[in-house]
């Protein structure tokens, strides 16, 4: 079993000054702390057969009147499935695929109202692991 909590420091970005000429601008933002909290778990199929399958869900960046359609962002969650498979010793090759829902996404400004109904996001992603760098004789982790 994993476990992961994290927090990310997004009000940071909260003032960005941008200078034109002579004149600076420094719009607020919106941008508030985010909080993650995710589980996983890794399954030995067998010596050579790894399953991997984690949950995780992000809070939002922005509320609805701070959010516009460049960013449209809400809160976040991510379901992950993978299967690596040890080629030889030290020789790993993985395949995953994650899900994430990026919420509703509503935007109410001033002059745009509206929601991303179909806000998802598919990720296919391939790996190839070696325990130890054959060029440097080093380990890796």
């Amino acid at each position: 079993m994993l476990g992961t909590f994290g927090w990310e420091d997004w009000s940071e970005a909260d003032d960005l000054s941008v200078t034109l000429g002579s004149r600076t601008l420094s719009p607020s933002t919106g941008f508030r702390d985010t909080y993650r909290v995710g589980i996983g778990a890794t399954f030995e199929l067998s010596d050579s057969w790894l399953l991997q399958t984690g949950l995780s869900y992000d809070t939002s960046a922005l509320r609805n009147r701070d959010r516009t359609t460049a960013l449209p962002v809400d809160r976040q969650t991510r379901a992950a499935f993978g299967l690596q498979h040890k080629l030889r010793p030290g020789v790993s090759l993985g395949l995953s695929f994650v899900y994430v829902n990026l919420g509703q996404g509503e935007v109410r400004t001033a002059n745009v109202r509206g929601d991303y109904e179909n806000n998802d996001v598919f990720i296919v992603g391939l790996t190839l692991a070696f325990e130890e760098l054959w060029w440097s004789g080093r380990l890796t982790h």
